[in-house]
């Protein structure tokens, strides 16, 4: 049985395994043995996103994974290299079979170059040969990091004392306001409805400092 890994770093083909009844750990088992400090940061998965993962415990051939099937993984680049040798004078290098077939040794920096897709990754096509839209934006998307707004505030409103905001404000008042003035809102917060178990809260000021 073959398979295919493909992961941020480039496509992995383990075969070798044998049975109807191979799972996740077999796979993994099976990469371990050429990359034995790789590091996973999503598992193996059905869809490039890896927002699929496949179950660990439950045989691949039940979960939709044949001979040639494809499966996605996101890993630590730095973690994953293959047979490295140390050249005389100690720099690590690793062997890779160039297109005519010809075996040769790659430095460091040459995986570090400017065509890739993002700093530490290689380019588009050194991952796979073709991209479809939905592919590059779920690739894409592992990347970016946003912050949204709260959907549904928990405190529902704010109740202050009235002589404290007096207080306050005539200080600013005589100066028409042209000067600031900061205060520590001091109180408690209590339930909008202490009839209901899931009211919600708010807050009661009861002295500004």
């Amino acid at each position: 049985m073959l398979l295919r890994v493909r992961s941020n770093v480039g496509i992995w083909r383990v075969d070798g395994l044998n049975g109807t009844d191979v799972t996740t750990e077999d796979v993994l088992e099976r990469i371990k043995e050429t990359r034995p400090n790789v590091s996973y940061e999503k598992p193996l998965s059905k869809d490039p996103a890896c927002k699929s993962p496949l179950d660990t415990l439950i045989a691949l051939s039940k979960q939709g994974i044949q001979h040639g099937s494809m499966m996605y993984c996101q890993v630590d680049a730095s973690s994953c290299v293959e047979n490295t040798v140390s050249s005389e004078d100690g720099i690590k290098q690793r062997k890779v079979i160039d297109k005519d077939g010809t075996i040769r040794m790659l430095e460091p920096s040459y995986d570090t170059n400017s065509n890739g897709f993002r700093k530490g990754l290689l380019p588009l096509r050194d991952m796979k040969m073709s991209w479809t839209l939905n592919d590059f934006m779920a690739l894409d998307a592992q990347y970016e990091f946003k912050i949204k707004r709260q959907e549904e505030s928990w405190c529902s409103n704010v109740s202050l004392d009235t002589n404290s905001v007096n207080d306050f404000q005539s200080y600013l008042r005589r100066f028409n306001f042209s000067k600031q003035r900061v205060g520590y809102l001091y109180g408690k917060f209590v339930s909008e409805d202490e009839d209901k178990k899931d009211s919600k809260q708010k807050v009661m000021v009861e002295a500004i400092y």
